[in-house]
């Protein structure tokens, strides 16, 4: 079992320093970031369970990395695809305008809500 867990944490901080430094350069959106992190965790816990069931290190490492590598292909598809379709032009810049206009988005609909209902009550 120590060994296994050894070889284990070995394996997954390699893989992840591997897959890490090739995501990093693909993955500059926010995105993409957020649907690789989802993949690797997914990817990471079959892997592993599959090879504490086996309790190989070979096993480990391979899996690990195969898990990896097609979750990464996937994600990186995936949120290139959707950040490409956001913005072609400028990637930094995008990030921080929708939040910037989500919040004042909402107050003048809520207004506009309130307006509403209280036209409903006068007409009930």
């Amino acid at each position: 079992t120590a060994g296994t867990t050894a070889s284990l944490a070995t394996s997954l901080a390699t893989s992840l320093a591997a897959s890490t430094t090739a995501s990093t350069t693909a993955c500059i959106t926010a995105g993409t970031t957020a649907s690789i992190v989802t993949s690797f965790a997914a990817s990471i816990t079959a892997s592993t369970t599959a090879c504490i069931t086996a309790s190989t290190s070979a096993c480990i490492t391979a899996s690990t990395t195969a898990g990896i590598a097609t979750s990464i292909t996937a994600s990186i598809s995936a949120g290139t695809t959707a950040s490409i379709a956001t913005s072609p032009p400028a990637p930094p810049p995008a990030p921080t305008s929708p939040p910037a206009s989500s919040p004042r988005a909402p107050p003048p609909r809520q207004h506009h809500r309130q307006h509403h209902s209280r036209h409903r009550h006068q007409h009930h």
